[in-house]
């Protein structure tokens, strides 16, 4: 506000960036590009999404892909031990399955997320009023397209496109809760200098109507008004308040699958009761066919191997048993659905 009162409030603000507090900016293209050249462009920053290499790394987050792993590289090491001839294919299989597996559901996801990420790019497309020409023209244009100095409508239901100074409102309230989570209902006014009546002299009403500033991204829930951009893209206070490394796109789950997932966690806690069944039932009977008809050593390599499998086999049940294929599924068709989607 000491900056704002220094340079002569709304008035004095219009005058530095030649803007005519009626009809706005000259608005032709020399005016325009000057304008860009000067304070730079309105693109509005959208998250990225992260390498592919990192989805991939992703995918081996699930525990039983990790588990599976662990477990035929324990096979493939106890058999080093005997003299199996197809535990080192049984395992290089697994690891070409999983590897298989995970490859495509990161291809998908990454699809998917590009995807959204055009969705997100569509905040950079929405239109605004602003008023240009010397009689003031009212021209709908897109919000990567305004410049500083630009007079601008704002309305109920709007997001301000780029930072801005009030010079008329209307009973205007603003939601900057992502600047701050207090700030859900936050009352707007102009602040100016006002002249006393029979006097020379000017007071100011900045201490009792503080807050003239609209802040990119932020929403009007109620009240309408017409402000001066004052910074746009890169300049305004989003994109200084943005760190980078936060602008990444994060793992999005849909409703759909977050309610797969936990159809599956519940699967997952039955089907572990029955594994362990599974597993202590076949362990208990291989460990007396071997003690009793193979007439082995039940600590020989040979009874290591054979756990080796069972835990093996046990862990591919429970893979089966929680239908990961269906994520895999919902995931393909999201992939190949969210632009027809978008334009339904």
């Amino acid at each position: 506000m000491d900056v704002l009162k220094a340079f002569g409030y709304n008035r004095g603000l219009a005058q530095l960036l030649y803007t005519d507090m009626a009809s706005g900016i000259i608005g032709d293209q020399e005016d325009i590009q000057r304008r860009r050249n000067l304070f730079g462009k309105n693109k509005l920053a959208i998250p990225q999404i992260a390498p592919f290499h990192e989805i991939l790394a992703r995918q081996y987050e699930d525990d039983n892909y990790m588990f599976l792993i662990f477990a035929a590289l324990a096979y493939f090491v106890i058999s080093r031990f005997t003299a199996s001839k197809t535990a080192t294919m049984e395992v290089l299989t697994i690891y070409v399955g999983i590897f298989f597996a995970t490859l495509l559901a990161a291809v998908c996801d990454y699809i998917k997320e590009r995807q959204m990420l055009k969705i997100k790019d569509e905040i950079n497309s929405a239109t605004v009023i602003v008023y240009r020409g010397a009689y003031g023209n009212k021209f709908e244009i897109s919000v990567k397209d305004i410049v500083v100095g630009d007079l601008i409508d704002v309305n109920q239901g709007d997001r301000v496109p780029a930072d801005c100074v009030l010079i008329e409102e209307c009973n205007m309230k603003v939601d900057e809760s992502m600047y701050d989570k207090e700030n859900t209902s936050l009352e707007k006014e102009t602040s100016k200098s006002q002249k006393i009546e029979e006097s020379e002299e000017y007071e100011d009403n900045h201490v009792e109507n503080p807050n003239p500033f609209l802040l990119s991204g932020s929403k009007v829930i109620a009240g309408s008004g017409t402000a001066i951009v004052a910074a746009v893209g890169d300049n305004t206070r989003l994109s200084h308040s943005t760190n980078k490394n936060d602008n990444i796109l994060k793992e999005q789950q849909t409703f759909l699958e977050k309610r797969l997932n936990l159809i599956s966690s519940n699967i997952k806690q039955y089907a572990l009761f029955v594994i362990y069944a599974i597993f202590a039932a076949k362990a208990i009977f291989s460990l007396v066919r071997i003690a009793i008809r193979d007439e082995k050593d039940l600590l020989s390599g040979y009874t290591l191997l054979m756990v080796g499998e069972i835990a093996i086999i046990c862990v591919c049940l429970i893979i089966v048993a929680v239908p990961e294929g269906l994520d895999l599924a919902i995931s393909i068709a999201m992939a190949m659905s969210v632009n027809q989607l978008k334009k339904d």
